[in-house]
């Protein structure tokens, strides 16, 4: 994992409001959509950990692969 923030932690309004935001700008711009969390092997132990301790509901990457923990308030 690159140097910086290990993850940022967001509250959002609805959290299916935001997966439909992503989908949408993604659709209008391909550079906007997220990075997969893992797909590879120590990616994939390392997105599992942090799934599993993640305070959030739902976790994602940005386009530049920070890693977000979005929970709704």
């Amino acid at each position: 994992k690159r140097p910086g923030p290990d993850h940022i932690g967001l509250k959002v309004e609805s959290i299916e409001q935001l997966k439909q935001d992503v989908k949408d700008a993604t659709g209008a711009n391909q550079y906007l959509a997220p990075v997969n969390l893992g797909g590879a092997k120590e990616a994939d132990v390392r997105a599992g950990f942090f799934r599993q301790w993640a305070t959030g509901e739902y976790q994602m990457c940005d386009p530049d692969g920070t890693w977000l923990d979005i929970t709704e308030h």
